[in-house]
């Protein structure tokens, strides 16, 4: 998978720059931002890395960075219980098993260097990483973090599994895009609407699929094969109701 990093509005340009000099680091090259600009000290940071800098796209919304996606990927340092799905994780060892020998985009979201990625923006990924780290202090600098994710994503091209910049996929599967698979979600969401589920049930049950449909790296293929099944019992509900 090519993979891309996306910074929502990071604060400080050294950060952005040290950022980019990881991602050098391990043969990792699209990056997104999103926000404006960054500054001079960027550049000084990257060092060596400037041609990463120089190529990053600007954007103004994470909705934007995700686009044409087909694995969303959100970091925290947050976690939960496990009744709590928005805030389920996997270590980064977990997603290279995930994403190794799937094509497509993977798009790794890491969030402000003060309170991280909105509960919003977390909805919006397909599932969550976590680092795990020392809990009486647990929270790593931006640029760390990104080292630890993209270093553990590296081990499939230095096994010589996959290209530069990318996570080992050599099959034909076309992977689900972001788009594909809410328009899947959509579609649920009306047969839960359809069968009277309270909205709260529809909400989490919505997240639950989310997750589940990202970990398993639903294909376009099965993503139809879903809209058909809908569709069918959807008509059967309206046949009922008659």
């Amino acid at each position: 998978m090519d993979v891309r990093v996306v910074l929502v509005e990071p604060k400080r340009d050294e950060n952005v720059g040290a950022v980019a000099r990881v991602m050098k680091n391990f043969g990792f090259y699209s990056l997104y931002i999103v926000g404006d600009s960054v500054g001079e000290k960027a550049f000084y940071v990257a060092y060596h890395a400037e041609d990463v800098l120089e190529k990053c796209k600007f954007v103004r919304t994470l909705e934007e960075a995700i686009a044409g996606s087909h694995i969303v990927v959100g970091t925290t340092a947050k976690t939960a219980s496990e009744n709590n799905v928005l805030r389920n994780f996997v270590e980064p060892e977990r997603l290279r098993e995930i994403v190794e020998g799937k094509n497509g985009i993977l798009t790794l979201v890491f969030g402000r260097e003060d309170f991280g990625l909105l509960n919003e923006e977390l909805r919006k990924c397909d599932f969550i990483v976590h680092i795990p780290a020392n809990p009486a202090y647990p929270v790593l600098n931006l640029s760390h973090a990104v080292a630890v994710v993209l270093y553990e994503l590296s081990k499939s091209s230095r096994k010589g599994k996959g290209n530069v910049g990318s996570v080992a996929g050599s099959n034909a599967v076309k992977l689900a895009s972001v788009e594909e698979k809410e328009k899947l979600l959509a579609h649920f969401r009306e047969f839960l609407e359809r069968v009277e589920a309270r909205e709260h049930r529809v909400e989490r049950t919505l997240l639950v699929l989310k997750r589940i449909f990202g970990r398993a790296g639903i294909t376009s293929r099965e993503v139809r094969t879903l809209h058909g099944m809908l569709r069918k019992a959807l008509r059967a509900l309206e046949m009922h109701k008659e």
